[in-house]
Order: structure tokens, then C-alpha cells, then sequence
């Protein structure tokens, strides 16, 4: 007599329903899945350049040395000692334009602003984000006058 062992499996109907569910779950979570919008690219960009700009207030307190703030037409804002030891790049988005007074050699030494600045960053909706750094006071209060899409 020979004996016959039962293996538990799947039967067509158990993977047919298991395939339908998988697939409604994967199409419903794709369906609310948005691409970042221009406003949220903005303000990561606003916020790394906040970042940079603190980071190099604090490179330049603890080196003792001099941070360079270049504005790029290629909308690149690099921040960098003379010597090029230490380095910090923010990319802006495309719809972000330099105000006229973002477009001059920036140094920050020893911790602290060489004049008191306010450095605008211009959105293609109407608003802008204002970074003002005070008279020997080198970190950035920020401001932005942000109009909705």
C-alpha cells in the first residue's frame, strides 16, 4: 500500500484572490503618491542654503579663517574657504531667481557677517524668501512671504 502525503498549496481560486488584493493595494497606494511640488523644492532649498550658511558661520569661528558665499548663474550657491579645504553647495530649483543683492561676494568671518544683509530669494509665483544676517551677528532669521500656487 502506498500512502499519500498531502503537500498544503495554493489552489487557483486562493492565488487568483491573492493576486486581486496585492494589486488593488499597490494601484490605490500609487494613485496618492504626488511628485514633490516647486513651493516644497523651494523651501528644502531655502532651508539647505540656512544650513550651509550656519555651518560656515560655525567652520569659520572654530578655523578661524574666512567663508566665501559665491552666487553662481547656474543657480548654485557655493560657500568655501579661500584655500578650498572646506566646501558647501546648495542647488536652487529652477524657479527660484537671485535677488540683485544676491549677487555679490559674501564672507563671513569669525562667526559673523562682515554688513548687515538681507539676501532674497525670488519664486516665479509672485513671493519671495527673505535670509537676513545682522551686523556681527552672523546667523540667518528667515522670512518668507510665500503666495500659494
Amino acid at each position: 500500500m502506498t500512502k499519500r502525503i498531502l503537500l498544503p498549496a495554493f489552489t487557483l481560486i486562493e492565488m487568483t484572490l491573492t493576486l486581486f488584493i496585492l494589486s488593488s493595494l499597490l494601484l490605490i497606494g500609487s494613485h496618492y503618491y504626488r511628485t514633490p511640488s516647486p513651493k516644497l523644492s523651494e523651501e528644502l532649498a531655502v532651508l539647505a542654503y540656512k544650513r550651509a550658511w550656519d555651518s560656515a558661520v560655525n567652520y569659520s569661528v572654530t578655523h578661524q579663517t574666512v567663508v566665501y558665499v559665491k552666487y553662481n548663474p547656474d543657480k548654485t550657491v557655493c560657500f568655501e574657504t579661500q584655500k578650498r579645504n572646506w566646501q558647501r553647495v546648495v542647488q536652487f530649483p529652477d524657479s527660484i531667481t537671485f535677488g540683485s543683492n544676491a549677487t555679490f561676494l559674501a564672507s563671513i568671518v569669525d562667526g559673523k557677517s562682515k554688513k548687515p544683509m538681507t539676501i532674497v530669494f525670488l519664486n516665479n509665483r509672485g513671493g519671495d524668501y527673505k535670509l537676513t544676517a545682522q551686523l556681527y551677528w552672523g546667523r540667518l532669521n528667515v522670512k518668507s512671504d510665500r503666495k500659494s500656487v
